[in-house]
């Protein structure tokens, strides 16, 4: 059996050790996670707010090539981005790639978007 001398020469981290390293890490994880949370919301909003800048450009590029000098006159949102995509001025998957937000493209060449403002939920 070992005497007590011969177990203080042994190398180990001690119990209290462990348990203080466990608890900063879990704080350190706590803190990241809280940190991080918020930037799904700001990057839809962000991709949100370049998709009508792009929309409206291809809409103001549309206009400047056609003869008649006007928007796109589909009867729907979906006809006058397709009439876009048709035209070369808008690649098919550069628009409503996200569930968090849809684009409606108007008749005079401006685009709203649901929710308003780009401010996601």
């Amino acid at each position: 059996m070992k005497t007590i001398e011969q177990r203080r020469e042994e190398q180990g981290f001690t119990l209290i050790e462990l348990l203080m390293v466990i608890i900063i890490l879990g704080i350190l994880a706590a803190v990241a996670v809280y940190a991080l949370g918020g930037s799904e919301k700001s990057a839809n909003e962000k991709a949100c707010t370049t998709d009508v800048k792009t929309v409206e450009t291809a809409a103001d590029a549309y206009k400047a090539a056609s003869a008649t000098s006007s928007y796109p006159d589909g009867a729907d949102s979906d006809a006058r981005i397709a009439q876009l995509v048709g035209g070369k001025f808008l690649k098919a998957d550069s628009v409503n790639q996200n569930d968090a937000y849809t684009l409606t493209l108007n008749t005079d060449g401006t685009v709203t978007t649901n929710p308003a403002d780009c401010n996601i939920p």
